[in-house]
């Protein structure tokens, strides 16, 4: 259990400033207001988003509280075998538990909606659709499992491996 408490203090910090920004957008951003944060192109908005993460599969929420709940369930476990030495990989596995158990409660707090409040881009046209802590926690800790993955593959080939394939 020694071996879940680093990714499990990653996970939790990140559930934390995700329920609690999500909790400051809710009491003071009225739906559908955009606030411009660095001009246009960052904004403040408060939306509800039924789908996966950046608004894809848009009135698809009860399904995903189940996804987030076996992702969630599947990390617990994945942790259990990754060797310690692998921080980059344990740490990036905390961010995705996090990020999903962050938007799991949405989900099941808020009838399968998770408010959304962090929009970017350029104009009226140009923009990415609205997202939340817990999005960014997920994005981040799947980017940083590619990075593990490709900088320190399981097994490395040698010339015999090589030859038998």
């Amino acid at each position: 259990m020694a071996s879940l408490a680093g990714p499990g203090l990653i996970a939790l910090a990140i559930v934390a400033l995700d329920q609690v920004t999500k909790a400051l957008v809710h009491l003071s951003v009225p739906a559908g207001v955009a606030i411009p944060v660095v001009g246009d192109y960052i904004r403040l908005v408060h939306v509800r988003n039924s789908g996966a993460a950046f608004g894809l599969f848009r009135d698809s929420g009860a399904p995903f509280v189940f996804i987030s709940i076996a992702a969630s369930v599947l990390v617990l476990l994945y942790l259990l075998v990754v060797p310690v030495r692998r921080i980059l990989g344990r740490r990036a596995l905390g961010f995705v538990l996090g990020g999903a158990v962050g938007n799991m409660i949405d989900r099941c707090m808020r009838s399968g909606e998770v408010i959304d409040f962090i929009e970017i881009g350029l104009g009226p046209r140009l923009r990415w659709p609205a997202f939340n802590v817990a999005d960014i926690a997920v994005t981040v800790g799947v980017a940083l499992l590619v990075m593990e993955f490709l900088w320190h593959p399981r097994r490395k080939l040698s010339a015999g491996d090589a030859s038998s394939a």
